[in-house]
């Protein structure tokens, strides 16, 4: 097991769920991934929660509000880089073309945080560390693995994250649809895939993998919850075993136990 005490720029090094009942969803995942519920001291700030494992953070929980809620917005999973300079990385965002939905602004001590929408209409989180570098385990079971972009113009996706965080967007020939590989010199960041007809009206989105020991085992107590399988699991080849779920607030995230050789 490695901890994590800090993360590169351009690495995602945060997911985060928010709710439309934080109590239930805290008993949800506790029961899918074994994850406790830490409530956080957020000096009158709106309620949020940690889950954790043996101590270590591996997500956080907070509510929708009730404004979002009344017009209809569905629980989601959230997915934040780590920049070192965040009002530099926004400002850039919003020069070529995404709208800054939450401008920078202080998490107490813990560091700084924004979010945009990406010319295509993907919600995405910047993070900027303080006393938090965001989640301490990641691609290991019980901690997310992988963030991948869904997208119904996949090369202007592939434009904006190259000129904003220097990514390089690489061919993945072994994938059924139009993939790119996020590459930061040698490591992978992350995925860009092609939405087909077959997505209908889903809009372009982040979504959250998560590692388990079994995903077949981690897929019946997901059903045993009340959560959705909206994809049986399957083996990908070249990738893993990958099973497409929602929670049972209907929050979508996936499962990716990657084949030993990745």
């Amino acid at each position: 097991m490695v901890t994590k005490s800090d993360f590169a720029h351009g690495e995602f090094c945060f997911v985060d769920l928010v709710a439309h009942d934080m109590a239930a969803a805290g008993k949800f995942y506790s029961e899918v991934f074994g994850w406790d519920v830490v409530t956080q001291d957020t000096q009158g700030g709106p309620p949020y929660c940690m889950f954790e494992i043996e101590g270590d953070t591996i997500a956080g929980l907070g509510e929708m509000s009730p404004e979002m809620k009344s017009q209809g917005v569905p629980p989601m999973w959230n997915s934040y880089v780590n920049v070192t300079d965040i009002e530099a990385t926004v400002a850039k965002a919003g020069e070529l073309g995404a709208n800054v939905i939450v401008p920078v602004m202080d998490v107490m001590t813990a560091g700084k945080l924004a979010f945009i929408l990406d010319p295509g209409g993907a919600s995405l989180g910047f993070w900027q560390a303080g006393d938090s570098c965001g989640s301490a385990r990641i691609r290991e079971p019980g901690g997310f693995t992988w963030n991948e972009r869904a997208s119904k113009d996949i090369e202007k996706a592939k434009a904006f994250y190259s000129k904003l965080l220097g990514w390089e967007c690489v061919d993945h020939p072994s994938s059924p649809a139009k993939y790119y590989l996020l590459m930061d010199g040698e490591e992978n960041r992350g995925g860009l895939m092609q939405m087909t007809e077959e997505w209908g009206e889903v809009p372009s989105h982040w979504t959250v993998y998560f590692d388990v020991e079994n995903v077949d085992e981690a897929v019946a107590r997901l059903e045993s919850a009340g959560g959705t399988v909206r994809a049986p699991a399957f083996d990908a080849p070249d990738v893993g075993r990958i099973a497409i779920l929602a929670d049972a607030q209907g929050a979508g995230f996936n499962l990716l136990k990657l084949a030993e050789k990745c």
